[in-house]
């Protein structure tokens, strides 16, 4: 589908800054850029303020009367994208790629593309699509394990496990604690080294704008990735607190329904 939009990082941080929210777009510059002094980021927007006019989106007429030199249809798109309260977040590590569903209202969402940073596309979608395009984003392998796992583990040991350095402290740490299956831990451990010990992740974020202030809430969280026959996924009982995460490996369609369980959970049931 043709994005509604499609712009680069450096674009999209100006029409936010020319729409009012320049918080936002600095914490998103900084973000993907690092700090840079005011004049660093004077040059990056006249370079991205060129690219617009090239593309046809700056408004001659507006900008000649001093006003936002954008169509207001564009300007109340942007306006909704960045006052969207809730987004559900995917993200790629291995090739650095984001997918967001922004609610901009009751039923309606925006599907927000990112591509290593640089490339962003908008498009609206309607929630029914959001399962669908979080699988096609994610594309595992439909296969049924030759057994089902599932444990648990502290949940320092397994933020520990994000360092490969810690992989054989962790496990004799985790054996010691639980007395659980070593081999459910070192097929664990191999998936890890498969995936250059990155996740997958899906979130559920909550957004409040305050003025200058932008503060958010994660709701809701899990880590997933390839297992060599079926899905690894962590789930946290509570991603505020120091509880016990439960590690799973299960079969693609189980995987599919732990996340209807969690859109319900975390979307669908919230908009009730």
């Amino acid at each position: 589908m043709k994005p509604f939009m499609r712009c680069t990082t450096e674009e999209w941080m100006l029409l936010l800054t020319m729409c009012g929210y320049e918080v936002l777009a600095k914490s998103l510059g900084e973000e993907v850029f690092g700090e840079k002094s005011e004049e660093s980021w004077e040059t990056l927007f006249e370079c991205a303020a060129h690219q617009l006019m090239l593309k046809g989106v700056w408004d001659d007429e507006k900008a000649s009367k001093d006003e936002v030199p954008l169509a207001d249809g564009l300007q109340s798109f942007i306006r909704s994208v960045a006052e969207a309260k809730q987004l559900v977040r995917l993200s790629n590590p291995l090739t650095n790629e984001a997918l967001l569903f922004r609610r901009i209202g009751d039923g309606q969402w925006i599907e927000h593309y990112i591509k290593q940073e640089i490339i962003q596309e908008f498009h609206p979608v309607d929630a029914k699509s959001i399962e669908k395009n979080m699988h096609q984003f994610i594309e595992y392998k439909d296969l049924e394990p030759s057994n089902e796992i599932e444990f648990t583990m502290s949940n320092g040991a397994f933020t520990a496990l994000s360092d490969q350095r810690h992989v054989k402290e962790v496990k004799m740490y985790w054996l010691e604690a639980t007395r659980q299956n070593e081999a459910w831990f070192d097929e664990f451990a191999e998936a890890l080294l498969a995936n250059d010990w990155k996740f997958f992740n899906t979130s559920v974020i909550h957004v409040s704008l305050d003025g200058e202030q932008t503060e958010t809430d994660l709701n809701d969280l899990l880590f997933h990735m390839p297992a060599r026959d079926g899905v690894w996924f962590v789930r946290y009982k509570d991603v505020h607190s120091n509880e016990d995460v439960i590690i799973q490996k299960t079969s693609f369609s189980k995987w599919k329904e732990v996340c209807n369980e969690f859109l319900e959970r975390t979307i669908f049931h919230a908009a009730k």
